[in-house]
């Protein structure tokens, strides 16, 4: 009884030291970062990632990055859908997608949309036979590092009643200024049982512009390094990529498919002419797919503006973010979770709670990203000399990433995240408190 009380006290005694060591080296971090940013007025994450913007204009969701237009997300409600169009590349400021080209002039740049759902039409054009009607985009997070808007589409034939709603969830971030970030988060809540034939016409899907096609000298390529519709139609993979150069610049567009999403890895439906979408719905077993009334399909995806090809704009690692830090995330879905997990968390909402602003210039950069490196480095000897968990080594590998914030920004949506958005210091500590009570005794 004795030794277990003693433990107990150890137990508590580690915990005080614990909290105590983080809370100081908290608020030695976030002091400095705070007058570095109240000097420069620059971002101390020195990451490099742009002002993004966005507002309502009309029928269409501007979005702006460093004050110059990088897409457009148009619901009128003469539409066949909502669709972004321009999507412009970072170096060019032209769009790497189409708004219509032949063949096939429905496909209207990037874009979510189905054939054959309980008989209706809600791909190709013709309202008649079927339309995803947006209720109207709400922005939520309007300037920063990212922006965050809302939509409620309705798809139905005219006289008859919808067949589903869905809801969708945007959010636009500039890790750098090569490369835009579109996360298109989107879940289909069907309102009667759905029935979907067998089609290739099909969930989220994009037509890059005739000059960077495979037709025209253009690349497309998949994650396992296959090439052209030859090599990548029918063929399961994480990610395609497609690029090409246009007056003297290369840039290109990928999308990459959420590691939770049903179906992953799906097989892309691909074409040289410039059309690219991963869907299963070509190859469904019994030639269709039911879904329940009430039974939600939850679709996400990120799409990657770059210039230069796949290799220059990391495709891969840029994918292996995404995936570690969905493994992550999936691990923090409980209410209480084990020391590691805690610490892992710890550093994430430490890190992130650092104030926003546009990209650091010379020496602040240089600081700020050595104080990250530096955190980045304690975590993974912690890590190496306790022996790591899938979640621990997932974090430890995306913290080191230039994109990291933007990524793991949807974890801080909680009451505790948003606490940290007062101040850095209380963002770090609060971090260093939630630890220390999250730990199991």
């Amino acid at each position: 009884m004795i030794d277990c009380l003693n433990g107990n006290e150890m137990s508590r005694q580690m915990k005080l030291v614990r909290f105590a060591a983080i809370f100081v080296g908290a608020s030695v971090l976030s002091s400095m970062a705070q007058v570095t940013w109240s000097q420069a007025g620059q971002d101390p994450a020195g990451d490099g990632r742009r002002r993004v913007s966005a507002k309502i204009e009309k029928d269409g969701v501007a979005v702006t990055v460093d004050g110059s237009l990088f897409t457009c997300y148009k619901f009128a409600e003469t539409q066949k859908y909502p669709y972004f169009w321009p999507v412009n590349g970072p170096a060019s400021g032209k769009s790497v997608t189409t708004e219509t080209s032949e063949p096939y002039p429905h496909h209207h740049s990037l874009f979510f949309g189905c054939d054959r759902v309980n008989g209706g039409n809600y791909w190709q054009e013709g309202n008649e036979r079927g339309q995803i009607i947006s209720k109207g985009p709400k922005i939520i997070e309007a300037t920063g590092r990212q922006v965050v808007f809302t939509d409620e589409c309705l798809w139905r034939q005219p006289g008859h009643e919808p067949v589903i709603r869905d809801t969708r969830r945007i959010v636009i971030t500039a890790p750098s200024k090569e490369i835009r970030f579109i996360d298109f988060d989107i879940s289909l809540n069907p309102l009667t049982d759905i029935t979907i034939l067998n089609t290739n016409h099909s969930l989220f899907s994009a037509r890059v512009v005739p000059e960077l096609s495979v037709k025209s000298g253009g690349t497309l390529i998949n994650a396992e390094g296959k090439t052209a519709e030859k090599g990548t139609f029918d063929v399961s993979s994480a990610w395609c990529d497609y690029f090409g150069t246009r007056d003297g610049v290369t840039e290109g567009i990928a999308i990459l498919q959420h590691p939770k999403n049903r179906w992953f890895p799906s097989k892309w439906f691909t074409r040289d002419y410039g059309f690219f979408s991963p869907t299963p719905m070509n190859w469904l077993e019994g030639k269709k797919l039911e879904l329940p009334r009430g039974e939600a399909l939850k679709l996400r995806y990120r799409v990657v503006v770059h210039t230069g090809n796949a290799e220059k704009a990391n495709i891969k690692d840029v994918f292996r973010q995404y995936e570690d830090v969905a493994s992550a995330l999936h691990v923090y879905a409980g209410k209480r979770r084990p020391a590691r997990e805690s610490t892992c968390f710890t550093c994430i909402a430490g890190f992130s709670s650092m104030p926003p602003a546009s990209a650091a210039h010379g020496v602040t950069r240089q600081l700020v990203r050595g104080w990250g490196c530096l955190w980045s480095a304690i975590f993974s000897v912690i890590c190496f000399v306790r022996g790591s968990s899938p979640a621990e080594r997932a974090i430890s590998r995306a913290f080191s990433s230039n994109a990291t914030a933007s990524v793991c920004r949807p974890v801080l949506k909680q009451p505790v995240a948003r606490l940290q958005c007062a101040s850095p210091l209380l963002g770090l500590s609060s971090s260093a408190l939630l630890h220390w009570r999250s730990t199991p005794s």
